[in-house]
């Protein structure tokens, strides 16, 4: 899944090819994504995107498993979307959500594709001793 999420993101960084690109630019954005300074923000892009849905099941599973009668309490109490969000549901699922940023941060060392393929979209962004500081 690594090759493609990279090969597909190096394709949407690419200027000249890059719809993203060229809209970012037409709206008075520019960002060179293969700089020194854009090479970080890009690959945690890809590698967030990357993961995205398996983490979404461990949230959506987390959400499904609390209480209705937590939720049907919170909105006879008088609370709104945002407090229910935040005061219930997020406590709730705290054990989830460091489940995924420990496993987000478990498997970000071994990162080699993504920035072996977006080398080849500028040779002066990421080179083979690479390392974000």
């Amino acid at each position: 899944p690594g090759i493609i999420a990279a090969m597909i993101w190096l394709y949407l960084y690419t200027p000249g090819l890059s719809p993203v690109v060229s809209a970012m630019h037409s709206g008075g954005i520019g960002f060179d994504f293969f700089s020194p300074s854009g090479a970080l923000p890009s690959i945690v892009n890809i590698a967030l995107w990357e993961w995205l849905g398996y983490n979404m099941v461990i949230f959506y599973a987390a959400l499904q498993a609390i209480d209705r009668s937590v939720l049907e309490a919170a909105t006879v109490d008088g609370a709104g979307g945002w407090r229910t969000a935040f005061s219930i549901k997020l406590p709730l699922i705290r054990a989830s959500v460091l489940m995924v940023v420990l496993f987000t941060i478990i498997g970000s060392p071994p990162l080699f594709t993504e920035p072996l393929l977006l080398n080849t979209g500028s040779v002066s962004a990421v080179s083979s001793s690479w390392t974000p500081n």
